[in-house]
């Protein structure tokens, strides 16, 4: 996106390394999105030293550098959904540019010139994405999202966005200029609120529901009269989220059991009933044990 505005590649490349530090910082390091950050920041390194850097190379060797300090990677669906991900964005570096040639020939202000470049390169790299992780979305899920490119579109660049206006207001807090920070902060607001109304709006289609692993064992457990089903071994995890409350452990069941179980959409109640599915693809890295699919994204 920075190259678009002339910025050299060696800065271009720093300011998306120091975004993906950023990105895993406010994640909580969760392992799935470490193995993209480092995927992705290691065809970043190359021009930083002034080095001349083959991206599919440096994506085949961070790969690698994974494998090597943990094997049994190999088996997890997110690892292959980063890879394939990262070498499509990759290769789709080497179309991103071929529409500018043709724009110059047409008798548009420069502004609007870049600005359909722009959106031709952003829906360009969420199309790539798209088609690279196909083959491990039908293996690993059974689905394909038809319109994750748009969604990807509208989202990414969105949430980029959100993520500059955070570090540069996070920057400026340790500045006496503390108008700006609030500035800043609030233009945040604004696009996360912004964020959050696309997502709920994939998230209202009919196709939206939470995968549950077959071979995970849940619990049901009651907390200050709210029940809560949590993957039996992340159930400490959660339960110290909610600051260690007293609760009651109702039942436990097996993952390939809760298929086909509907439940209240979180958004929009009851005049949205939603199905649970089974999916290998969830793991016990972080959260609940339980992953919410939509067209595309939903509201995690």
């Amino acid at each position: 996106t920075l190259k678009l505005f002339k910025i050299k590649e060696k800065y271009a490349n720093l300011s998306g390394i120091i975004t993906l530090i950023f990105l895993c910082i406010i994640s909580g390091f969760t392992p799935s999105v470490i193995r993209a950050a480092f995927m992705m920041g290691i065809t970043l390194l190359g021009p930083l030293f002034k080095k001349r850097s083959d991206r599919i190379n440096s994506l085949g060797f961070s790969a690698g550098c994974i494998l090597l300090v943990n094997p049994f990677v190999l088996l997890s669906p997110s690892f292959f959904l980063s890879f394939l991900a990262t070498l499509g964005v990759v290769l789709s570096s080497r179309f991103n540019y071929a529409l500018l040639p043709l724009l110059e020939k047409k008798k548009l202000p420069h502004l609007i010139k870049k600005l359909i470049n722009f959106i031709y390169t952003s829906l360009l790299i969420s199309l790539f994405a798209t088609l690279f992780t196909l083959p491990a979305s039908v293996y690993y899920f059974g689905t394909v999202s038809i319109i994750a490119p748009v969604v990807n579109l509208l989202t990414l660049n969105i949430a980029y966005v959100a993520m500059v206006t955070t570090l540069i207001s996070l920057t400026t807090s340790f500045t006496p200029f503390t108008f700006l920070t609030e500035l800043l902060f609030n233009v945040t607001e604004i696009i996360l609120k912004t964020l959050i109304n696309v997502i709920k709006f994939t998230a209202s289609f009919k196709l939206s529901s939470v995968s549950a692993n077959p071979d995970f064992d849940y619990v049901l457990v009651a907390v200050n009269g709210r029940r809560f089903v949590v993957a039996k071994e992340l159930k400490a995890k959660f339960l110290e989220l909610l600051g260690n409350p007293e609760y009651q452990e109702l039942k436990t069941i097996k993952g390939r059991k809760l298929e086909y179980v509907t439940y209240e959409h979180p958004l929009f109640g009851l005049d949205k009933v939603c199905p649970v599915i089974l999916g290998n693809h969830v793991t016990l890295d972080a959260g609940t044990g339980l992953v919410h699919t939509a067209p595309g994204h939903g509201e995690d």
